[in-house]
């Protein structure tokens, strides 16, 4: 009973010091955590036996080997307990910071937090630094032209930073107040240089905003457009500027190692996204020449290239393979056909698979009034699947199509200009109503297909099958007009069947 009530002092004691957010240091715990997971279950188990001794005395084999099987279980599972205990929860390696605070490390390395020690035993997690110490901080790691801007809430301060390039305004970045002051410096310098850099050049880049989930800063990679395998040296040749143009700036640096990589990704026109790892170059700004680094990048674009090039051919063996076996069996129907004005050009979109009520559908073309027909793509939709289709062609090349989903009750309308090959889903402008219950929600979400009059492009949207707000479609639907050919559709009026175009 003694052991007991010790073990649950100890653990209520701990819980109440978390209040007061205190904990004890790693060696402290893993001495509670020893007593409690070995040496109060030995105690126990000890006690158990001197309880049952003079009974044990009196009793047949079995009985008694029924007693010491439990005992040995327990035994068992508090050692195992306490393996788990000490190497997964309370392995830590503990360092002293310059700063005086408790850097501490799991026991796999992956995680890192901050403590203040308290009374010997006990720490408590860091709070935060002054404003200013914070600003002396960061002054100290990126220059005396940092400035504080102001407070953004939720331990996010904004700050400013002077550019090193001549008639460059000053650029802002992010910090956390945490022990580490995690930003998004080198983020929002590699911007402002890329945005002087990249004017002069004529060749198009964008950057790819990713967040990491371990410290709350956005990061953002670099995306370099190349025309393709005859583009490769110039492209190449710009990236060794670019590099050159970075080592300006020696607070990319620390003790003379680039901190942080200006370029992570290559796009090659007519091409997925090939990514390239160009962590080797980058360590190339400091001292190497401009050729070095230009023949480093080159290698490693036409490496990348000949891996698109590669994926290419087998994804285009495998599309003729396929086209060749499907018109093969091709039966000659459909789910719906459009033909030009003058019925030379027909277009059907026909069902390629089936899977619990959806279907997948591929994209078929004739310039001979349908006496002979070939696949013009086999995935119009990127592999999404629907309950139904609607399409139409206003010209050769430029049309819509539709996917039902839901039954009916709502549809996702896609536009194309390359006759089918790709098509892209189109974004609607909100038309959100409220009800007496206060549910918020859109019922015009059914377009049909687009229409041009007058020069303009329109779109009827109803509610689908499940529409009854306001009557539902008898009673009127969303007219949008497009004005960059279908890729966005901005709201005008409710229009009542009667009063429609159509």
């Amino acid at each position: 009973m003694t052991v007991f009530l010790s073990v649950l002092l100890l653990q209520t004691g701990e819980h109440l010091l978390h209040r007061y957010q205190l904990e004890l240091r790693d060696t402290a715990q893993i001495v509670k955590g020893f007593y409690i997971w070995v040496i109060a279950p030995f105690l126990m188990v000890c006690g158990l036996y001197y309880l049952l001794l003079p009974k044990l005395r009196d009793s047949s084999r079995v009985y008694r080997l029924l007693v010491v099987i439990p005992v040995l279980m327990i035994l068992c599972i508090s050692y195992i307990r306490m393996g788990i205990y000490l190497y997964t929860g309370e392995r830590k390696t503990e360092v002293w910071s310059e700063d005086g605070f408790l850097i501490c490390t799991d026991y796999n390395g992956s995680n890192q937090a901050a403590y203040k020690q308290v009374a010997g035993i006990f720490r408590t997690p860091f709070d935060g630094w002054t404003r200013d110490a914070m600003l002396f901080k960061l002054q100290k790691q990126y220059g005396d032209g940092v400035r504080f801007v102001e407070d953004q809430g939720n331990d996010t301060f904004l700050y400013t930073a002077e550019s090193i390039r001549p008639g460059t305004p000053p650029f802002y970045f992010t910090a956390k107040n945490n022990y580490w002051l995690d930003n998004d410096f080198l983020t929002q310098l590699m911007k402002s240089d890329a945005d002087v850099f990249w004017k002069s050049k004529n060749r198009a880049m964008s950057f790819i905003q990713e967040t990491d989930a371990s410290a709350p800063i956005d990061y953002a990679f670099l995306e370099l457009y190349c025309g393709g395998g005859d583009d490769i040296l110039s492209c190449a040749a710009d990236l060794a500027d670019w590099y050159l143009f970075v080592g300006e700036d020696r607070r990319y640096f620390k003790d003379r190692e680039l901190l942080f990589t200006p370029l992570c990704i290559v796009h090659f026109y007519g091409a997925d996204t090939q990514s390239v790892n160009f962590s080797d170059v980058s360590q190339l700004i400091e001292g190497a020449s401009w050729t070095r680094i230009k023949d480093s990048v080159q290698e490693k674009l036409q490496e990348a290239y000949q891996r698109q090039e590669d994926t290419d051919t087998a994804s285009q063996e495998e599309d003729t393979a396929w086209e060749t076996l499907f018109m093969e069996s091709y039966d000659g129907s459909y789910e719906k056909e459009c033909a030009l004005e003058n019925g030379d050009i027909r277009y059907r979109m026909v069902c390629v698979d089936a899977a619990l009520g959806s279907r997948a559908y591929a994209l078929l073309k004739s310039s001979d009034s349908g006496a002979s027909w070939e696949v013009q793509q086999k995935d119009p939709f990127a592999g999404q699947m629907g309950m139904g289709i609607d399409f139409t062609f206003l010209t050769e090349d430029f049309g819509f199509a539709s996917l039902m989903h839901n039954g009916g009750d709502e549809a996702v309308l896609y536009v194309t200009e390359d006759g089918g090959m790709s098509y892209h889903p189109s974004v609607f402008q909100g038309v959100g109503v409220t009800l007496e219950d206060g549910y918020f929600y859109n019922p015009y979400d059914y377009p049909q297909m687009p229409y041009e009059e007058d020069g303009c492009l329109y779109v009827l949207c109803g509610q689908g099958a499940d529409g009854d707000y306001a009557g539902g479609d008898s009673a009127g639907m969303a007219l949008f007009t497009s004005a960059d050919h279908g890729y966005t559709f901005i709201y005008q009026e409710i229009y009542v069947p009667s009063e429609s175009v159509l």
